[in-house]
């Protein structure tokens, strides 16, 4: 359930109904809570919070609270999705995201 809620308040967020507004750590949150959840389709669900990022740049907690998610779940190609994971953090750190820095 708190998945749940936590989307809902993010949506919330980005439709103007909340006078606050998401930044890297409220979608970081909600990414985290996904990974935790035990949710089966947590990594689609967390992916989906990712891709709303339109205005903010992720950074490697961001990063890394999706590769826990895949890496949680019992999808067969999670490695394979942790890795592209890894690349685009790669990528958006030698795009200048200084932020998105791999450790």
């Amino acid at each position: 359930e708190a998945p749940l809620r936590a989307n809902a308040v993010l949506s919330d967020m980005l439709e103007g109904r909340l006078t606050a507004t998401a930044d890297v750590i409220t979608f970081t949150s909600v990414i985290d809570i996904w990974a935790k959840s035990g949710d089966p389709d947590a990594p689609g669900r967390a992916e989906t919070v990712l891709t709303k990022m339109t205005n903010v740049a992720p950074n490697t907690h961001t990063y890394t609270a999706m590769i826990q998610a895949y890496g949680r779940s019992h999808r067969r190609d999670k490695a394979k999705c942790a890795q592209e994971l890894v690349v685009r953090m790669k990528q958006a750190y030698s795009n200048g995201n200084s932020d998105a820095k791999p450790t």
